[in-house]
């Protein structure tokens, strides 16, 4: 079982990161549900003087009633006051969550003691509901974008299913169990 847990683990998360490469720099639907600012420059001096360290921000703020009059704008920004610059980072922790990610379903699959179809069936509902329990809060509470939401909530249903696939074939069938008679 630690075996399959671990090669399953490993590529599963691997499936599920290059998928999300895919994803994100082949395919257009996640790129195309992101607006950009009219003015940059202008955007980030603003961020830079009112956001004084890394951090999630909203608008209007939740500690006290917010300069912004009823009825302004909503903003939800994850803001670090690094530069932009070099993605080794982010894609190396990406890569470590992946694997975290596939170690987790491959372990549900190993308990679920399902066939391959199964194990992808559920894998696939393990996908789904990531997305549903992730996404779709910030469409109702921060006014995500429809179309961003459900090409996220697509993307997380793809990847389980792809990585459902992949673990499912890792895994062993289940010894049928003996019935005394």
């Amino acid at each position: 079982m630690v075996r399959a847990l671990i090669k399953g683990g490993v590529l599963g998360g691997l499936t599920m990161f290059l998928w999300g490469m895919v994803s994100w720099t082949v395919l257009p639907w996640n790129r195309s549900n992101i607006r950009s600012f009219v003015d940059d420059r202008a955007v980030a001096e603003v961020l830079t003087a009112n956001a004084p360290v890394r951090g999630v921000y909203v608008l209007p703020r939740f500690d006290r009633v917010s300069d912004v009059e009823p009825g302004g704008p909503q903003a939800f920004v994850a803001y670090d006051e690094r530069s932009a610059g070099s993605r080794a980072r982010p894609i190396g922790g990406g890569l470590l969550i992946q694997f975290l990610g596939g170690l987790c379903l491959t372990w549900l699959l190993i308990k679920a003691r399902l066939g391959y179809w199964g194990r992808v069936g559920s894998s696939t509902a393990a996908g789904l509901f990531a997305g549903i329990v992730s996404d779709l809060p910030n469409w109702n509470w921060w006014s995500f974008s429809s179309g961003f939401t459900l090409a996220s909530v697509a993307d997380h249903t793809l990847a389980g299913t792809l990585a459902g696939m992949v673990i499912a074939w890792v895994i062993e069938d289940p010894k049928p169990v003996k019935i005394p008679t």
